[in-house]
């Protein structure tokens, strides 16, 4: 049995149980916000759910680190409301680079993913998050997201093992 409790940090819900994953390999989430105790948290949670992350309360280094080559980053956590440059402007021009990047904003307003998608056309998400959140919430949608990918990668381990039987 597990116990679970909850802490509020900047009205971001951090779940202090322990969350198991299992993948094949480690998928690389890069995280960006303003907010550092928000950047950490996630990071720490993302992390402890087996998670490789990469952080930035910068949007600018971010998005440099993603030009300078970040082939492993396949999803993108981004605020929407940061300083320098918004999470849209980020969305934008890491969609430029990476295409097949995954992407969730996270928001302090309420509004779902087909309202956002109305109200900015021009800026292609895969999932929206609503701060607070739960961390498991954003880890499920991430796995999710993520699921097929794996799935690939298990059936081309299992096909490489199935083949040295034979």
């Amino acid at each position: 049995m597990c116990a679970f409790s909850y802490k509020t940090i900047h009205s971001l819900y951090i779940h202090t149980g322990t969350i198991s994953v299992m993948m094949v390999s480690p998928q690389f989430i890069l995280v960006v916000d303003d907010d550092e105790d928000i950047v950490r948290i996630v990071r720490l949670g993302l992390e402890n759910a087996g998670f490789q992350v990469h952080a930035f309360t910068d949007p600018i280094l971010a998005l440099q680190h993603v030009e300078q080559g970040c082939k492993q980053c396949e999803v993108l956590v981004s605020d929407i409301r940061m300083p320098k440059m918004n999470g849209f402007e980020l969305v934008k021009r890491i969609r430029q680079i990476k295409q097949d990047m995954k992407l969730i904003m996270m928001t302090a307003f309420e509004v779902n993913k087909k309202e956002f998608e109305s109200i900015f056309p021009s800026t292609t998400i895969d999932n929206l998050i609503t701060k607070p959140f739960p961390l498991s919430k954003l880890i499920s949608m991430i796995q999710k997201m993520t699921a097929s990918e794996v799935h690939e990668e298990q059936m081309k381990v299992l096909q490489a093992q199935t083949t040295k039987v034979i």
